[in-house]
């Protein structure tokens, strides 16, 4: 399962989440390197005017995780990144060429 930023930074939907912690058999929590860094951001900016934030608790959320259940939850690599956008760019290129005949 992929998570997005939204989805981890509403509480109702990260409490979704929960009964899925650690469960073993074909689950894993994958996330992907560009929700880390918008989480980052947003705690960077938000603490700067509020103290800890939102942003900061999902943060240490998703590190416990990765201390306690390495197995079920992950980030998604730079290079599964690298790929995924390259696949992208490339169905669009096809889409386009399609539609261009």
């Amino acid at each position: 399962m992929v998570v997005d930023t939204s989805a981890l930074m509403n509480k109702e939907s990260r409490k979704s989440l929960k009964p899925l912690e650690g469960v073993k058999k074909g689950t894993q929590l994958i996330i992907p390197i560009m929700v880390i860094r918008e989480l980052d951001c947003m705690k960077r900016h938000d603490s700067l005017c509020r103290g800890t934030t939102e942003a900061s608790s999902v943060l240490e959320w998703i590190e416990e995780c990765m201390i306690k259940m390495k197995w079920w939850i992950r980030g998604q690599s730079s290079v599964e990144d690298e790929k995924l956008n390259s696949a992208c760019f490339s169905f669009a290129q096809q889409q386009f060429d399609r539609r261009r005949l």
